[in-house]
């Protein structure tokens, strides 16, 4: 597929199966780890997600990275050094449109994760902390617009 603007699947489309496994998996341990409920240790781990560098951030940092790098070094060591900044940039064009870049095996393989699995932890969490007990039941429900009962559901 040329075009990927789904974000939910557009990096794992381009990660090997062992990797996308390994990275669910630690999500599921890890949330299993919160059953219990304690809320100052999942208000903890929310605080952490809040902080995970995602994909895209790490995509972004790291062309960033080496583009500076290769114009430094093209401009004081090699004229050469400068063909590596546009290939960075066509690299991340190729991230930006279909979620391939090749950074992404690698930095699948550290165990980064995009935006909507780190969603889906700290979504799981909020639920073993209850932050969703207040949603409204269905009788509720159908008194209120439909956007005001979504904004009601998620409101944290």
């Amino acid at each position: 597929m040329l075009f990927n603007w789904n974000s939910a699947t557009r990096v794992p489309m381009h990660t090997s199966e062992s990797a996308n496994k390994r990275i669910h998996q630690q999500m599921n341990r890890r949330i299993e780890g919160f059953v219990d409920g304690d809320p100052t240790r999942i208000h903890q781990r929310l605080q952490e997600l809040q902080r995970e560098v995602d994909m895209d951030r790490a995509v972004e940092l790291l062309t960033a990275a080496g583009s500076l790098g290769a114009w430094l070094l093209g401009t004081t060591v090699h004229r050469r050094f400068l063909g590596v900044g546009p290939a960075l940039a066509a690299s991340l064009l190729a991230h930006a449109v279909n979620g391939w870049s090749p950074w992404v095996p690698a930095l699948r393989a550290l165990g980064f994760r995009t935006r909507t699995e780190i969603d889906h932890e700290r979504y799981a969490l909020k639920v073993l902390r209850g932050d969703f007990h207040t949603l409204p039941d269905h009788a509720e429900a159908v008194r209120q617009p439909a956007a005001a009962q979504i904004l009601h559901m998620v409101r944290c």
